[in-house]
């Protein structure tokens, strides 16, 4: 089975979508063609979109060859409808490191272990938010990397 992480956004109306994050040794830090898939934004649709964002290239699916603590992955989420929303870790399949699996918001320096909570916040139509996918609890990295 495929090391992966599955992270899903829900907005109001309980309108959700996912992104994909596989972890293996078959990833590069380059685009891997059969392991990536570019974003498709559902531009009529009022559910946020969520994806990754690499080389400002927005991928449904991302890959990555391993983690470690210094590990930073941005995630973006445009957001269709006012009010409240959620991120949540909704699948952790063969994650056998010991980082764990961290969400930074740099705009309000919020940092929550998405294995242990979802992470909510308030938006409005049409703002992007931009998180941080990291593994460590330390934020010095982080903060730098924004």
């Amino acid at each position: 089975m495929q090391d992966l992480l599955r992270l899903a956004v829900t907005g109001p109306e309980s309108r959700s979508d996912e992104t994909v994050i596989n972890i293996g040794d078959n990833s590069t830090s380059g685009f891997d063609r059969n392991l990536y898939a570019y974003k498709l934004v559902a531009a009529g649709s009022q559910t946020p979109q969520l994806y990754s964002q690499w080389n400002c290239d927005d991928y449904s699916i991302n890959s990555i060859p391993g983690v470690t603590a210094e590990t930073i992955i941005l995630l973006k989420i445009l957001c269709k409808q006012d009010g409240g929303h959620s991120i949540a870790l909704t699948e952790l399949n063969n994650y056998n490191y010991t980082y764990p699996v961290m969400l930074y918001n740099p705009a309000t320096e919020e940092l929550v272990e998405l294995e242990n909570v979802d992470y909510s916040f308030n938006a409005k139509e049409g703002e992007t938010i931009n998180l941080l996918l990291c593994f460590s609890n330390n934020t010095v990295g982080v903060k730098n990397f924004t």
